[in-house]
């Protein structure tokens, strides 16, 4: 039997009409207070709704309190959330959840065609939703 893997989280800080500068510092320091308090979560690279950005993937919903004080602060639209079996759902502030597939490994190019992705640079991996 294959091992499941660890539910997490994908959220931003990036805010659209703000600076790419002030949007790079505000994500370091969303991702250094996630570190200093011992959260696992790593940052990653994409593209969200077009839009280049940084994201932070945190593991384990036990988490959920910090990513939505984080994505309140920020006045973000939604989070990420992908279950061990990869069944992933858009969460907004109001609780809705919106499934939106499955979190799949895919080719760089087939990534960057889409309107949405992540790179885990440490990995050196391309993730899309189908």
């Amino acid at each position: 039997m294959r091992a499941l893997n660890t539910n997490i989280m994908i959220f931003s800080v990036f805010q659209k009409g703000v600076s790419k500068e002030l949007n790079t510092s505000r994500h370091n320091a969303v991702l250094q207070s996630l570190k200093r308090s011992n959260t696992p979560c790593i940052e990653l690279q994409g593209k969200y709704d077009g839009n280049e950005e940084l994201s932070i993937l945190v593991e384990g919903f036990e988490h959920r309190q910090d990513v939505e004080y984080f994505c309140r602060e920020y006045s973000q639209e939604c989070y990420l959330e992908s279950y061990n079996d990869r069944a992933t759902s858009l969460v907004y502030p109001d609780g809705r959840r919106q499934p939106i597939g499955t979190l799949t490994n895919v080719s760089e190019s087939e990534a960057k065609a889409s309107i949405g992705y992540s790179f885990n640079p440490i990995s050196e991996q391309y993730f899309i939703t189908k």
